[in-house]
């Protein structure tokens, strides 16, 4: 209450150089995946939202739960966890099917990756920080709710009816708005098919391309 600021300014303190370095780590890898398919606007809201829901969750635990009474007085949460939990959290519930290539496992679904980090944070609060295993919860909380909320909101939104035009124009009502998640998939769609288009360029040169292949490379050059 004395230092209100701290509840974001923690989000930016790391108690050594490998937590910092750890969190960084999953700040990239999380956001890296968050980034195919949501925009960085909404990246920034989660980590810091994320990250203050956290810090909230650990703060009322400890002030709740008597069996936080003794360490209370000497009790502090720093860390950039909250807002990465919150951050994993959003994207599984937008994307669970996201497979990741883990090292010595394979190939595994970002919603099993989720429900591990869950289960653990959950099972170590008795074991050590637990509030910082707390405050990865309430990221977790927050990541899944804003999702939520934000699809029921989009699909629930009604259009918005378009304004009379001063002048008359010609309009092609056979196409609707797209949604940011639409548009998103749409270029990481048209970036893939680029790709696979230079790849064959670097392999077996222009000439080995279809018709349908250089007309969308030499429309896509124009954009």
């Amino acid at each position: 209450m004395y230092q209100p600021w701290s509840i974001v300014t923690s989000l930016f303190m790391h108690a050594n150089f490998w937590h910092l370095f750890m969190n960084m780590l999953m700040l990239y890898i999380t956001g890296q995946i968050f980034l195919q398919y949501l925009d960085r606007k909404k990246l920034i809201r989660t980590y810091f939202l994320g990250g203050i829901a956290g810090n909230i969750l650990y703060m009322l635990a400890y002030q709740s739960f008597p069996v936080f009474a003794e360490n209370l007085p000497v009790s502090y949460a720093v860390g950039a966890s909250g807002s990465i939990m919150a951050i994993m959290a959003a994207i599984t519930f937008y994307r669970p099917q996201h497979e990741l290539n883990l090292i010595l496992i394979g190939r595994v679904k970002l919603f099993w990756i989720m429900i591990v980090f869950i289960v653990l944070d959950i099972i170590n609060i008795p074991n050590g920080n637990a509030g910082g295993h707390i405050a990865h919860l309430g990221g977790v909380f927050y990541g899944f709710a804003s999702q939520y909320f934000y699809r029921s909101y989009t699909t629930h939104k009604r259009p918005k009816k378009a304004k009379k035009q001063k002048f008359a124009t010609s309009y092609d009502y056979s196409q609707r708005p797209v949604s940011d998640e639409e548009y998103n998939a749409q270029k990481l769609k048209e970036q893939q098919h680029i790709d696979t288009i230079l790849d064959k360029i670097s392999k077996n040169g222009y000439d080995a391309l279809s018709k349908e292949e250089k007309d969308f490379l030499f429309h896509y050059s124009k954009k």
